[in-house]
């Protein structure tokens, strides 16, 4: 009657167990998706992140090329103010010779002056367009830097996550190992 009673009460342990080891089987199905899951958005997070980086490449090259042409507009400018000086000291001379009577002579000098400053205002339209350029480019680069620098601090929490949820799981397979050892270690 006794052996009875202690293998009724083992089959009730061995049941218990089974049904513990079968919540905590269900539980690490979960953990493992909540892991794939976790994997993946690391993942997704190195893409996004390499190609932010890749475009922020780009946008530097383009930022290099627009100061090259800016540099280049800048050297015109200053050409072109160089060359409108000399004319000024022309229209002077011309100013002089008009007073001589010599139109003819002011009339090609003042279109002269004329085209230079037409083109003197289309080099500094084109570099006010160059500097524009520049500067939207230069937002554009601190909005990239944002964006790598909030994806490297969700790759490094997606990576916290991990190492919890593995820490979690070989936790909870010690003590399923320790809880069958004790329901073998009852039996006997």
């Amino acid at each position: 009657h006794q052996s009875v009673s202690r293998c009724d009460g083992l089959t009730a342990e061995a049941h218990s167990l089974s049904a513990v080891q079968h919540e905590v089987d269900n539980e690490l199905v979960e953990i493992h998706k909540h892991l794939d899951q976790t994997i993946n958005e690391l993942r997704s997070c190195g893409e996004r992140s390499k190609a932010a980086m890749a475009h922020a490449a780009t946008l530097f090259e383009q930022i290099r090329h627009e100061q090259e042409s800016a540099m280049q507009g800048d050297h015109m400018r200053k050409s072109l103010e160089a060359r409108v000086k000399e004319m000024q000291a022309r229209l002077d001379e011309v100013e002089a010779a008009a007073l001589k009577g010599d139109n003819k002579l002011i009339d090609a000098f003042e279109s002269r002056i004329h085209e230079m400053e037409n083109e003197l205002g289309s080099e500094q339209r084109r570099y006010d367009d160059a500097n524009k350029k520049l500067s939207e480019h230069d937002r554009r680069i601190r909005e990239l830097r944002c964006q790598i620098d909030e994806d490297k601090k969700d790759a490094k929490r997606a990576h916290d996550l991990i190492d919890k949820l593995q820490k979690k799981l070989k936790l909870q397979e010690k003590q399923i190992e320790e809880a069958v050892s004790y329901s073998y270690f009852m039996t006997f």
